[in-house]
């Protein structure tokens, strides 16, 4: 179901495997504005990241990892220190209460090869994106058999 509210487009949260059949889940969520120039979250942004927690919280035997991407446009360096600042905002807004945090890391990638091809803005647009990864390594099952 896709609604849209003063052109944001708002989806529900569809969390995919990584590789077919495989174990390891992403959730992909473009960047609407949810982050200033240099990277820090706003109120907006705050929201969305606490409605996608509050999904992925039941998955906690998972590791969490947050990645942000960005497009193309701009300085290289630029747009890796901006997404690093916006993965680190993300990491911030968990501060233990939703995911041990010893148990996710975040990553700026900067630019990254596209998921979509740019031949409209928006496949663009959702180039230039936060993902949540969910990547299974049996820490829990470790842990309890000790």
């Amino acid at each position: 179901t896709v609604s849209s509210d003063a052109g944001i487009i708002r989806t529900f949260i569809v969390l995919r495997a990584v590789t077919p059949g495989g174990v390891d889940l992403v959730a992909r969520f473009p960047d609407q504005g949810y982050f200033d120039s240099k990277g820090k979250i706003n109120s907006d942004g705050e929201a969305v990241v606490s409605d996608i927690l509050s999904v992925i919280r039941r998955y906690q035997r998972y590791f969490l990892r947050v990645e942000c991407h960005s497009g193309i446009d701009g300085r290289e360096e630029e747009n890796l220190e901006r997404t690093e600042e916006m993965a680190y905002t993300i990491f911030q807004e968990f501060d233990g209460s939703y995911w041990p945090l010893d148990r996710m890391t975040y990553m700026g990638a900067g630019e990254t090869e596209a998921l979509y091809e740019t031949s409209g803005k928006f496949q663009a647009y959702r180039n230039n994106r936060m993902e949540f990864r969910l990547e299974y390594d049996n820490y829990v099952e470790k842990m309890e058999k000790k």
